[in-house]
């Protein structure tokens, strides 16, 4: 699948979310912070090669001008990843999304906003 790394990570209100220095938060600084950060714990268990793979994937994601295709394999490594070093369920949300949209949910897009009213039901 081809993806575009260079797209900000958007907040709940759609507006792009910004880094602590005030510039776009892009999908791919949330997937290169993820690559690069793993507990002391699992980076001992972790085998070099796969760490090569993780840090060649990061160079490759960070030098992106262009969109460009990442492998099934890839996209669940960093749907993993992602999902570990977020705390905030909206950044992991709005990264699997981006990395793949054939996960979302079937419906439309508009939210749910609860009116406090029980549905009644129809006979």
């Amino acid at each position: 699948m081809k993806i575009n790394f260079r797209q900000a990570v958007k907040a709940l209100d759609g507006s792009d979310r910004k880094d602590p220095r005030g510039d776009k938060f892009l999908l791919r600084d949330a997937c290169i912070v993820a690559l690069d950060n793993c507990g002391e714990d699992e980076a001992r268990k972790i085998e070099p090669k796969e760490k090569y793979r993780r840090g060649d994937l990061a160079r490759r994601i960070y030098g992106a001008k262009e969109p460009f295709v990442v492998e099934a394999e890839d996209i669940a490594l960093l749907k993993t990843l992602v999902g570990k070093i977020y705390v905030s369920n909206i950044i992991v949300t709005e990264v699997w999304d981006m990395l793949d949209p054939k996960d979302k949910p079937a419906g439309d897009d508009e939210p749910k906003i609860p009116t406090g009213r029980i549905p009644r039901k129809k006979d």
